[in-house]
């Protein structure tokens, strides 16, 4: 069974709705491939959006929260999602196609050894050959492309399927997860200049493990 984790985007303290682009192809995939999927942010100041987060029917929501993560570098966002895939051992990797994800997420892939499909419309195939339709060629040719590295990398389009992204806080369709969700925080450990499940400092996050509680490591 693959284990999905979904990139969620915020600015600003708000939740970009491109996120939620990722959250129903995390759905699909879930459908295909079984199993649930994680929710992964960062920033500094964002319990509200680990809360809304909480509400899309994800396992568990893992919250990177520090004040060096309160404005976008490339750098430190890649190595935290990184580190979040590896904790999570993740094998199905999903973010959002906007300006920050298209800058991020293919240094997420390089750290992870990942394969890459970008601007995905439609995903086919079952467990062990999915497949991703993209346009290429400035939009002049629809691509199927399989992606053959053990943990495969996504961005849907914008224009790919539905991205209502069901709410659980509302009235739940049939068939949709709403089981409770819990939230994972990252703490700091300023002695080691590590992320850790609770806070964080920034500059190395690396290869982390995640505990039953709130309280798992993120740590090099």
């Amino acid at each position: 069974m693959s284990k999905i984790l979904v990139l969620a985007e915020q600015q600003f303290g708000q939740l970009t709705n491109a996120t939620l682009h990722a959250v129903t192809a995390a759905r699909e995939l879930a459908n295909k491939v079984g199993g649930g999927y994680t929710i992964a942010v960062a920033g500094s100041g964002i319990d509200a959006v680990a809360q809304k987060l909480a509400g899309y029917g994800a396992d568990a929501v893992l919250q990177f929260e520090h004040p060096a993560l309160e404005n976008y570098t490339a750098q430190a966002y890649a190595q935290a999602f990184a580190g979040a895939a590896k904790a999570t051992g993740a094998t199905l990797v999903v973010a959002a196609a906007t300006s920050i994800g298209k800058d991020m997420v293919p240094r997420v892939a390089a750290r992870l050894g990942a394969g890459m499909a970008s601007d995905v419309v439609a995903i086919g195939g079952s467990a062990g050959a999915l497949t991703f339709d993209r346009y290429m060629w400035a939009g002049n040719i629809l691509g199927t492309v399989k992606i053959n590295t053990a943990i495969q990398v996504s961005r849907p389009s914008p224009s790919g399927p539905s991205t209502s992204g069901h709410n659980c806080h509302t009235a739940p369709p049939s068939g949709n997860r709403c089981s409770p969700t819990a939230i994972r925080r990252a703490r700091s450990d300023p002695a080691n200049n590590r992320f850790a499940a609770g806070g964080a400092t920034t500059s190395h996050i690396g290869p982390a493990t995640i505990g039953d509680s709130s309280t798992g490591t993120f740590q090099r």
